[in-house]
């Protein structure tokens, strides 16, 4: 089962109708202790990085997703701004996210975009074992973003590119945990696929 948390700061509707039309077993989750019914998690976030992890902080739940996550080895996706905080800070804040990638959350640089936030539809070129990925038709796959902030590209914890002015990962990947900064509940056939993907881990 899939642990589906609610933040309070997020768009957890329209993903728990996208889990529901797939037939995905999942239990919406706002204790801490409710992650131990669960095998994989599912962290959507939208808005200021500070105030979702405050709002986790809040309730324990930050700390309970990381022992299951880093103690328990249960798999981990992260939504948006549930992907940033994977990473160990962001420009947009100053509370340190998880941590678990050495990596810093960095703003679009408005010199070199044609407006900030990156709105719309776009490709993802697949990394290294994209296993959200898996048997999609890379080619013609795209996904709907809408950010101002992104998660730099390292080729060690990607798992798949796209380009806006910077190069940046769309999917951040290592071990047992995965961030998307698109919105796969918006995305259509390849959201409902990469959805069946993480249940598949």
């Amino acid at each position: 089962m899939i642990a589906l948390v609610d933040s309070n700061i997020s768009n957890i509707g329209s993903i728990a109708n996208m889990l529901n039309f797939l037939d995905i077993d999942f239990q919406l989750v706002t204790q801490p202790e409710e992650l131990d019914n669960c095998d994989k998690i599912i962290l959507p976030g939208v808005g200021a990085f500070d105030s979702v992890m405050s709002s986790l902080r809040t309730s324990g739940m930050d700390e309970a997703i990381n022992e299951q996550v880093q103690v328990k080895g249960k798999y981990y996706m992260g939504i948006c701004v549930g992907a940033q905080l994977l990473c160990q800070s962001s420009e947009e804040g100053k509370l340190p996210g998880f941590g678990w990638l050495p990596l810093t959350v960095t703003r679009f640089d408005a010199q070199q975009v044609a407006r900030v936030p990156h709105m719309g539809w776009n490709h993802i070129e697949p990394g290294h074992n994209s296993a959200l990925l898996h048997n999609m038709d890379e080619e013609y796959a795209r996904f709907y973003f809408l950010h101002s902030y992104y998660i730099p590209h390292d080729d060690k914890f990607s798992g798949g590119v796209t380009r806006y002015g910077a190069l940046f990962s769309a999917i951040a990947q290592r071990d047992n945990y995965f961030g998307v900064q698109f919105h796969p509940e918006k995305s259509h056939k390849y959201g409902m696929h990469l959805f069946q993907n993480f249940e598949a881990l």
